[in-house]
């Protein structure tokens, strides 16, 4: 058994440990549904290593378009928040083994000599790394996507500012009132 096929099988106990606790209580079903992706992502990343080390990987196949799908809605959702799983559980040996695969991830020779020739194992590492709050190797980094630029939008003329006129001034105004002459008081200066 190699160091990484350890380390993920520790993770995988520290996750079950968590979802069924001694106890008798309730399995929580997002550890339960955890706990089998993370098994899921531990087989092909093992196998896909095994092929790598035997020499023996299939040659990449042409992409595919995108598939339009609707999202089923009766599936539950995982959170979707950096390191979520090491916050969830509250265990610490969860932590640990994130920080063995960190390690291992990018201070291992043979695995960043992995990651550079088979760029596929991102597909299995990326989300683990997501869960357990790991910093992704730069081989694995996704490129940045390309955007489409944006037309440009004709902005609206600016109306010039209101300049104000003599005669609707509030200086100017003259209230008139009948009987009463409309004269400007003046201050006399007093010496």
């Amino acid at each position: 058994m190699t160091y990484i096929e350890r380390l993920l099988t520790q993770l995988l106990a520290s996750i079950a440990a968590l979802g069924c606790p001694p106890w008798g209580a309730p399995v929580d079903w997002l550890l339960q549904r955890t706990h089998h992706r993370v098994n899921r992502l531990r087989r092909h990343l093992l196998a896909l290593i095994a092929k790598w080390r035997a020499g023996k990987l299939p040659k990449p196949r042409p992409p595919r378009p995108g598939r339009t799908s609707k999202p089923n809605s009766e599936r539950p959702k995982f959170p979707t928040g950096h390191g979520w799983l090491t916050r969830h559980g509250g265990n610490k040996q969860i932590g640990a083994w994130a920080g063995q695969l960190y390690h291992q991830f990018h201070y291992d020779a043979e695995f960043t000599r992995f990651f550079a020739e088979v760029p596929k194992a991102g597909r299995y590492i990326r989300p683990l790394c997501h869960m357990l709050g790991i910093e992704l190797p730069d081989t694995l980094k996704p490129a940045p996507r390309k955007r489409k630029p944006r037309p440009a939008k004709p902005r609206k003329p600016r109306l010039p500012p209101l300049q104000p006129h003599a005669s609707t001034s509030p200086l100017h105004l003259r209230l008139e009132v009948p009987g009463i002459p409309n004269r400007r008081r003046r201050r006399s200066k007093a010496a």
